[in-house]
């Protein structure tokens, strides 16, 4: 799991891999890279805070969920984007078998 440390000094763990469930989607790596995963199954040119900003609007239109997130680096703005959908229920951390 990628903990991450913000200006406020909490400490967010993330897993290793989400599961989003009204996709049957799943993600891996750092937040960084779970968000560019998601950028690139939008097309060639989008942009990691391009892809967080296209699904933070689409969720509240679609599914009256509220993110909201401060100007930041794409590193932190997507450490915070996992960590809300998470919250939120939207994704889940999938656990390996034992």
């Amino acid at each position: 799991m990628a903990t991450l440390r913000f200006r406020n000094c909490t400490n967010v763990t993330i897993p290793p891999v989400i599961w989003c469930p009204l996709g049957d989607y799943l993600y891996s790596g750092s937040p960084l890279e779970m968000v560019q995963q998601m950028a690139d199954e939008m097309g060639d040119d989008i942009q990691p805070g391009q892809a967080i900003y296209i699904l933070v609007t689409a969720l509240a239109y679609h599914r009256q969920i509220y993110i909201g997130l401060p100007d930041a680096a794409d590193d932190d703005l997507a450490g915070l984007f996992i960590t809300a959908l998470l919250d939120q229920g939207v994704s889940r951390p999938l656990v390996a078998a034992a």
